[in-house]
């Protein structure tokens, strides 16, 4: 069965994106079966960090066009790639049902990938809360900013509250050392251990 990761952000500007294309690239190297689901449908863009520019995007399948075993693009790098498309309105304003049933949808391919790498849109946008709830894990990337404590407290806080979700992995990205990670990830933890219950 496949395992679906969704790598998230209070905020845009952390690196998100990149985590998600480098993980899902780095394991394709290590021979995992490696699906990448880029759902940030308001700003997907994981085919520029890719260097493809796919021929169908996961509109393609919303609108029935074509299956979703034909909306995989398949990288030099033996990684399979669905791209969000360019924000088109209906991608936009899909249900939280439709949502769900996307990541569902993979559950029938004939190969079915080890895992699956969702890049989720940053912020606690519906959009983003369905694709988060509808994986089995959930990673919040921060940066050592304010900011970005603020808003990954205030979606994480959101996760627990409104979709009962109480697990989450964090990366701390931008950070000058390990040193300097591990310090910004126990501030996180104490922020979210005193006041949630995650």
């Amino acid at each position: 069965m496949t395992e679906s990761i969704a790598i998230s952000s209070g905020k845009g500007g952390v690196g998100k994106t990149t985590i998600a294309v480098n993980l899902a690239l780095t394991a394709a190297k290590h021979g995992k079966r490696v699906l990448l689901l880029d759902a940030d449908l308001g700003m997907a863009n994981a085919h520029i960090l890719l260097g493809i520019n796919p021929k169908f995007s996961l509109e393609d399948f919303v609108t029935g066009k074509l299956p979703i075993d034909k909306v995989i693009t398949t990288t030099k790098n033996n990684l399979k790639f669905v791209s969000g498309g360019n924000a088109i309105n209906n991608l936009l304003n899909l249900s939280d049902l439709e949502r769900h049933k996307i990541i569902k949808s993979f559950n029938d391919l004939n190969k079915k990938p080890k895992f699956m790498l969702i890049d989720v849109g940053a912020g606690a946008e519906s959009s983003s809360m369905t694709f988060m709830a509808s994986a089995d894990k959930v990673i919040v990337v921060i940066t050592g900013e304010p900011t970005s404590f603020i808003d990954a407290y205030t979606l994480i806080k959101t996760s627990f509250l409104d979709y009962k979700m109480n697990n989450f992995g964090i990366i701390v990205n931008m950070a000058s050392s390990p040193m300097q990670a591990k310090l910004n990830f126990d501030k996180f933890q104490s922020i979210t251990q005193k006041f949630l219950d995650v």
